[in-house]
């Protein structure tokens, strides 16, 4: 089944879908017109009784290309609409043409369509679609199963014959509605249909353009997006699943019960005039719906230099461990940046096509309001400053000249020359209190005076601390993580946490060429199979303090072997949260400490660990040494060009702490 849904994506790609621009989606309604049995909605977890309907006011997370829905006493497997792009829900754009796909079978009748917010008429020309099903019509060789009420047990090659059994009843009972609410094959307008009933690929497609919804995007129009379903058993039922109601210069197709005054308010539909029946329509009239409608550095040093060149597709086969495949990796991607999301998702199929990732919407800190006791407005560096580069160099009266990190040989105003072998925040920093004063010279270029400073740590940054305002980036960032621990929380099995900038073509340290998904997967594997079973989390790109060079711890109790610590090593304070595996334990212990999360969240997940609250570890990559500041199995990619997050303490992409000083 894995295979043949990857295969309906795959299709979806190969429609008409020429669209330029969205649909706002202003209202999202979902009806259930069976009598006896409630429906299930997935991935926004809403139950709709029978001959009821209920108006979708939340988003949702997972699942974006789909909208999905199942009987609640089963079968087990969804019917669904494919999407063609993400759709989170209602107050969000749909850029994708909806369409069928139904070659595996299905356990119910439905209908999608887009309707005008205020008017419920239909909103463009090729507004909606229906698959008008029987279970009691079902093909010879379906029946019911666990899976669906009527079961067609598709396989790669049965889908790709457009002549077969299950074929012919999928297109017989596949129709698109035109605004005036008449069924056709294919939209009067475009042409188009709106289902596959089999693969495009199979030689006997037609060349049929398939989507719907192609006139709203490219439009612009809003509408209210309504899904309708009925239970249509002929036989237990005894109704009559759909038929034509004339009314006045309008066609529409009413669907088994009709829609009832009670529907109609609980979706905020306007009530229809009712007409007398027709000599046939002998069970009575139905209601008709009118047709269409930095300073201070809390400073990371600098991460590696990304390359934007694609990496290079591994020669050999990949091997996938075992102990990799049961890992689910969510990515974190602002709704507001498809491009970022298009790149990593490309670079993920092709680089790790064994990895099952999907899309998690993060939180939008700069648009919504993020509960404070989930994460602060305000945080201070006093926790952060023992292990940042709070290092400055002072005149001799006191007075501060520059930060260590920022400081130039040369610049327009200052010609600066460092006594001895300089001070590296690296190899230094651990024992600068008990080394000697680095000291330098200063001379400023337009009068010539000469100068000598000294460097010191500053000491205001630890004790008391400075309180900053964080970045509604910042914010967001720290929230979108959170709502990932409650979703790995509830996991049996660790889960891959990446951000959408992350990347595998960068250049290795060591010079040892390019990372591509094979070294990736298998210095993963490693890393994973050589970590303590009870670990929390394991960076895969990382930034900072770690076993072969701690900042104040002095010995290593992870009982790591030598040849473990050639993959793997304690991490004692690092930065970036671009790339972790992290257990549900390690997510149960985030969320108990996260009450709430009180400062950037790479930051508070540091701050855990280096107090012993978190057990966590980094994954080195093969040219990763002792002195390695920045390394791992992935990069960020073009990191300080392109963040959707200010740096509330200025970071490297030169975000001024002084904006957000509390």
């Amino acid at each position: 089944m894995a295979s043949l849904r990857c295969l309906c994506l795959a299709m979806a790609e190969l429609a008409l879908l020429a669209a330029a621009g969205s649909s706002m989606v202003e209202k999202f309604s979902f009806v259930n017109q069976c009598e006896e049995k409630a429906i299930f909605l997935a991935d926004w977890n809403v139950t709709i009784p029978p001959r009821q309907a209920k108006e979708v006011k939340h988003s949702r997370s997972s699942n974006l290309q789909r909208i999905s829905w199942r009987f609640v006493d089963g079968p087990s497997y969804t019917d669904f609409i494919e999407l063609n792009g993400d759709w989170p829900g209602v107050g969000a754009p749909m850029a994708g043409h909806p369409n069928y796909a139904s070659w595996s079978g299905f356990s119910m009748s439905s209908r999608y369509e887009a309707l005008e917010p205020t008017s419920d008429r239909y909103a463009c020309l090729d507004p909606a679609a229906e698959l008008s099903f029987t279970v009691a019509s079902c093909p010879s060789k379906a029946h019911a199963s666990t899976r669906y009420a009527c079961d067609f047990f598709a396989t790669q090659e049965s889908i790709r014959s457009c002549s077969s059994e299950v074929a012919r009843y999928i297109e017989e009972h596949s129709w698109t509605i035109n605004p005036n609410g008449t069924r056709t094959r294919a939209f009067a307008a475009t042409k188009n249909v709106a289902s596959y009933w089999c693969a495009p690929e199979s030689p006997d497609w037609l060349g049929w353009g398939v989507g719907s919804l192609i006139d709203c995007t490219e439009k612009g129009v809003p509408i209210h997006f309504r899904v309708e379903t009925v239970d249509d058993d002929m036989a237990e039922k005894k109704q009559v699943l759909f038929f034509f109601l004339e009314t006045g210069d309008h066609m529409h197709l009413s669907p088994c019960f009709g829609v009832s005054a009670l529907l109609r308010s609980a979706v905020g539909l306007p009530m229809a005039p009712k007409k007398k029946p027709a000599a046939k329509a002998a069970k009575g009239a139905k209601p008709v719906m009118k047709a269409p409608a930095k300073k201070p550095a809390i400073k990371k040093p600098a991460a590696k230099t990304s390359m934007k060149a694609k990496a290079s597709k591994p020669k050999e086969a990949l091997v996938v461990p075992a102990s990799l495949k049961a890992l689910e990796a969510r990515v974190v991607n602002l709704e507001r940046r498809p491009d970022r999301w298009k790149r990593v998702a490309t670079m993920l199929k092709k680089e790790l096509p064994w990895l099952h990732f999907e899309r998690f919407l993060a939180s939008d800190g700069s648009k919504m309001t993020i509960p404070e006791e989930e994460v602060t407005a305000k945080w201070n560096t006093a926790r952060n400053a023992n292990f940042a580069d709070f290092y400055e160099w002072a005149f001799e009266d006191g007075s501060t000249w520059m930060w260590a990190a920022d400081a130039p040989e040369e610049d327009d105003q200052w010609r600066f020359t460092e006594d001895g072998d300089g001070f590296s925040y690296v190899r230094d920093a651990p024992s600068f209190h008990q080394k000697p004063a680095f000291t330098g010279s200063l001379e400023k270029k337009s009068t010539g005076e000469k100068f000598k400073v000294t460097l010191r740590f500053a000491q205001q940054y630890l004790n008391p601390g400075e309180t900053q305002l964080m970045s509604g980036g910042e914010r967001g960032c720290a929230h979108s993580h959170r709502r990932l621990w409650e979703f790995a929380s509830k996991r049996a099995e660790p889960t891959l946490v990446l951000e959408d900038d992350v990347h595998l073509g960068f250049d290795r340290n060591g010079d040892k060429g390019k990372m591509n998904g094979k070294v990736f997967t298998k210095r993963l594997a490693e890393a994973i199979a050589r970590a303590p079973e009870d670990f929390d989390v394991i960076y895969l790109g990382w930034s900072g303090w770690r076993g072969g060079n701690f900042k104040l711890w002095k010995e290593d109790d992870s009982g790591l072997s030598n040849a473990d610590r050639t993959f793997i090593q304690k991490a004692e304070y690092v930065w970036t949260t671009v790339a972790y595996v992290i257990s549900q334990a390690g997510a149960q212990k985030l969320l108990q400490l996260a009450t709430p999360i009180d400062q950037p969240v790479d930051n508070f997940m540091a701050w855990q660990a280096s107090q012993g609250n978190l057990k966590s570890f980094v994954a080195l990559d093969e040219g990763d040494e002792d002195s390695t500041w920045a390394g791992g199995i992935v990069d960020q990619f073009d990191f300080q060009g392109d963040s959707d997050i200010k740096k509330s303490d200025g970071g490297h992409q030169g975000d001024d702490a002084k904006d957000f000083a509390a």
